[in-house]
């Protein structure tokens, strides 16, 4: 499934210059860290909700200036795998792939020898994409694959991004991998 939520503990790195107002410190951090690679937590952040501070104190390491302070949060992640069929929109048909954004937010392309030559795609139109790699340049996800027939995985149509209201059903067993983990933005 490429939507689950996981619930986090996490340590971000703060300036100094937050010491005055710790909690926009914390949200200055985490809003850097949307639609951003993650991997301690298994892909990439599309949200954060329930962010509560674990402790009174933060810590600094060595000679590092920053303040780590702990916190735990719930957060939407996009994470699809090698053979998830997701829904995908066509943004360009060029002479040697097909360029597809996934959710509105990723982009995707298929190889142009993985198309028929018979069929042309023009921009707006929806297709179904398997996913046959994932790359990861700048903790910025982008997808390779080829088109398929049928529908996408129902749990990972748009709509059920754009209902974040929704995500308790789209938890998995990679949420329960990821609540062990500690991360630091």
């Amino acid at each position: 499934m490429a939507l689950f939520e996981v619930e986090a503990k996490l340590h971000v790195k703060l300036s100094p210059a937050y010491l005055g107002n710790l909690q926009a410190g914390i949200f200055d951090q985490l809003n850097k860290s949307l639609l951003k690679h993650i991997d301690d937590l298994g892909g990439v952040v599309l949200s954060y909700d329930n962010v509560r501070v674990l402790s009174k104190h933060a810590s600094i390491h060595n000679d590092d200036p920053f303040l780590y302070v702990p916190i735990s949060l719930s957060t939407l992640m996009f994470a699809p795998t090698v053979g998830d069929k997701l829904e995908a929109v066509v943004t360009r048909h060029g002479r040697d792939h097909l360029a597809l954004l996934v959710y509105g937010l990723f982009n995707a392309s298929t190889s142009a020898r993985k198309i028929p030559r018979s069929v042309k795609y023009v921009p707006g139109q929806t297709v179904i994409f398997a996913v046959d790699s994932l790359k990861i340049h700048g903790r910025i996800l982008s997808l390779e694959g080829h088109l398929c027939e049928g529908p996408a995985v129902a749990a990972t149509t748009p709509s059920k991004l754009m209902n974040i209201a929704s995500a308790d059903s789209l938890t998995t067993n990679r949420a329960t991998k990821a609540k062990k983990r500690r991360t630091e933005l």
